[in-house]
């Protein structure tokens, strides 16, 4: 039997499933797993769902625990996740209406962090910005300030260099 963790994951991987619309479903039916026993119908009287998507979330149905055992591989590699209803979920984030309802992390996780910055920004930066954002995360991380981004190349990448250093 899957963990409950493994219908969060799963319905986050549901194409056309964001944060919003993922807040719906789990409002309508009280859990992911729930979400996977509706049917198309009653997926579909969700405001945000099209009959589209309905469809592919019963799809994703079938692949709960083949992702809950490629979630045992990123734990290997040292790679956390918490989920919108875990106590280690960052407080601050989890007001946002649209907040990712997984988060995959390395490190350590502050949920009550109210010092947080996010930076993040273009793939193909020019130097000079590169370089301003790997400053700035540095110059803010040696004051405590938890530096948040998204792991993506460019400004991001130079985000967490700079943290890093």
């Amino acid at each position: 039997m899957p963990s409950d963790r493994a219908y969060w994951i799963t319905l986050s991987f549901v194409p056309r499933v964001g944060g919003k619309t993922f807040r719906a479903l789990v409002d309508r039916f009280g859990s992911p797993a729930e979400v996977f026993v509706a049917s198309e119908e009653e997926l579909a009287s969700i405001p945000q769902v099209t009959p589209g998507t309905a469809k592919k979330i019963k799809a994703f149905a079938d692949r709960v625990e083949s992702i809950e055992e490629q979630t045992f591989a990123l734990a290997d590699q040292g790679i956390g996740i918490t989920c919108l209803a875990d106590p280690e979920y960052p407080v601050n984030l989890s007001y946002l209406t649209d907040a990712p309802p997984i988060l995959y992390y390395r490190g350590l996780l502050y949920p009550g962090e109210s010092q947080v910055v996010a930076i993040v920004g273009t793939r193909t930066p020019q130097p000079r910005a590169r370089k301003y954002a790997r400053d700035l995360a540095g110059a803010l991380a040696d004051r405590g300030v938890v530096v948040a981004s998204g792991l993506a190349l460019g400004i991001d990448t130079a985000a967490h260099e700079g943290c890093v250093e």
